[in-house]
């Protein structure tokens, strides 16, 4: 079966099930602790898909990579995918919830790229005006400096790119030229 539809189908059934149970943003907040901690740490892939691991020492290990305490919600959904010997999608399926998650509550990612450090009051003015089509919408904003923009910006809001820096700029003249 396909990855993507395995993560989607169990992350969607995480998202209905602790927004049920009331949940839904503590289960959130674990899923971004997760995979923080599963980029940082490449052994717990390995320590997850273990055979040698019953399930019971992988809940303590899932447990102790989440600060020690979790959500009935997130214990009991990760008891099902060891269950059902998903533990190697988890990763995927906790991509999956992160999405569904945004998409459900209108959190919308924002990436400002500049070329020198700038506030973050202007940062955040720049980000509500690319999203003033949806106000309702909350603003994760996340800033990146990159010398090698020269000047301008480019912007990310969720999959979409405007770029208004002078590197690029640059670079269409000298095609120009050519």
């Amino acid at each position: 079966m396909y990855t993507g539809l395995i993560a989607r189908r169990y992350a969607t059934a995480l998202a209905d099930f602790a927004e049920q149970e009331g949940q839904d943003r503590q289960v959130y907040e674990e899923v971004l602790h997760w995979n923080a901690c599963y980029n940082k740490d490449g052994s717990i892939k390995e320590y997850l898909t273990s055979p040698i691991l019953s399930k019971e020492a992988k809940l303590v290990l899932f447990k102790k990579w989440m600060g020690g305490k979790i959500s009935l919600s997130m214990e009991r959904f990760f008891l099902l995918v060891l269950n059902h010997q998903r533990e190697k999608f988890l990763h995927f399926i906790f991509n999956s919830y992160e999405r569904i998650f945004k998409e459900r509550h209108g959190i919308v990612d924002v990436t400002l790229t500049t070329a020198s450090p700038i506030e973050e009051e202007t940062a955040l003015k720049i980000a509500r005006l690319a999203c003033k089509d949806d106000d309702k919408a909350e603003v994760q904003l996340h800033q990146q400096v990159d010398e090698s923009l020269i000047g301008g910006f480019t912007f990310r809001v969720d999959d979409r790119l405007i770029d208004a820096s002078l590197s690029r700029q640059l670079a269409q003249l000298r095609q120009q030229f050519q």
